[in-house]
């Protein structure tokens, strides 16, 4: 698994380089929104801010 904090124009070409190698892809965009976006391009989306230091805690509390 592979985990991605920013989804910009690096993020996302590191990303899909990442999914074309066969790898399991997790991104962590801000907003529900965003999350939609990206699980459609077969991300799992992980909602987080990276400046809330308990959201992201969150999420890593929930990673295997």
């Amino acid at each position: 698994m592979h985990l991605l904090f920013g989804h910009g124009y690096l993020g996302s070409r590191v990303a899909r380089l990442w999914q074309a190698e066969g790898r399991s892809v997790h991104v962590v965009p801000r907003s529900e929104e965003r999350a939609r976006e990206l699980a459609s391009l077969g991300y799992t989306a992980l909602v987080a801010d990276v400046t809330d230091r308990e959201s992201v805690r969150r999420i890593l509390a929930g990673l295997p």
